[in-house]
């Protein structure tokens, strides 16, 4: 297994040993981060880039105006946040912390397709575990991308979520419940930066997507973003 001894970006070029694939779906002209996977075993090793801005949103006010970054899940590791820059124009205490969420559970897609048109996804949800106003993360397997939406409404075997859907849904994508915990204070509107070195600034849970977003009133930003998978044994995965 390569070790990394730096977080890549998705403008830089990487060796033949490992693959380049997206980690984030993107609306309108937004640019989506990347996830570096091992060429070997493809396992995750490292995720960095810029956030995903709901940036053609419609919707609802609750679900509008968020701009967020997802890294991809690990069995093996945990992820960890190594560096984080965003400017925001939301003062703390207005909401414009930066959030940071891991997954308590997730579900199943059904029906072969498994979607109504671009926004009711039809699930297995038999112990409602997912509700309305839930912010989850939709892993399209197939194609190795996450997208980030909030439930509108849910069943046992049907939710509704905004935005649509971004990529065509098959039957091995998930979605992940996703769960608040823990907050990057924001101390005032413009550009702050998070760097911890090698400790980390946050690290996740084994198993769970990484999340982190940020509500903005009419711009924000994540400029970078970096991190890497984490074994508890003092090592990298």
């Amino acid at each position: 297994m390569h070790k990394l001894t730096k977080v890549l970006l998705s403008a830089m070029l990487i060796t033949s040993a490992f693959s380049l694939q997206p980690s984030a779906f993107a609306q309108g002209n937004c640019a989506a981060g990347t996830t570096m996977y091992s060429g070997t075993d493809g396992v995750p090793e490292a995720f960095g880039g810029q956030g995903i801005t709901n940036c053609v949103s419609t919707g609802p006010n609750f679900q509008s105006n968020v701009v967020w970054f997802i890294g991809a899940v690990s069995y093996k590791a945990a992820p960890r946040l190594l560096d984080l820059s965003f400017t925001g124009d939301l003062v703390s205490g207005a909401g414009g912390d930066m959030k940071i969420y891991t997954s308590t559970n997730v579900i199943g897609i059904t029906n072969g397709g498994g979607v109504s048109g671009t926004n009711q996804l039809w699930v297995q949800n038999g112990s409602s575990v997912i509700a309305s106003n839930d912010v989850i993360v939709i892993q399209y397997a197939d194609a190795g991308i996450y997208q980030r939406c909030v439930v509108t409404n849910a069943t046992t075997s049907q939710i509704g979520i905004w935005p649509s859907t971004g990529v065509t849904n098959g039957p091995n994508d998930r979605i992940w419940k996703m769960t608040q915990v823990a907050t990057l204070p924001t101390p005032g509107v413009g550009r702050t930066n998070y760097n911890r070195g090698a400790t980390g600034i946050f690290i996740g849970k084994k198993g769970s997507p990484f999340l982190c977003d940020m509500n903005y009133s009419n711009a924000a930003t994540i400029h970078s973003i970096t991190g890497d998978y984490y074994n508890g044994n003092g090592g990298k995965n």
